[in-house]
């Protein structure tokens, strides 16, 4: 989700939030919606909870451009 906010220059945490939630189906959007760090309105710490709640994410980040960007 990243790229499309930064081509759509959405930088607000709360904006991200609600959009990503548009992207999921209900049951999930409900769920993440009740996270603590989604009512905090937190975009980096609700994503480090979804990287915990979803180990396979972690997996899955690994040998992309991101985690390259991060080792430099």
């Amino acid at each position: 989700m990243e790229q499309p906010f930064e081509l759509s220059e959405i930088t607000d945490a709360r904006q991200k939030l609600n959009w990503l939630l548009s992207y999921v189906k209900a049951d999930t959007a409900n769920q993440w919606a009740s996270l603590p760090e989604y009512g905090a309105g937190s975009w980096t710490q609700f994503l480090e909870r979804l990287r915990t709640e979803y180990l396979e994410l972690i997996s899955e980040e690994q040998g992309t451009m991101g985690q390259l960007h991060k080792l430099c």
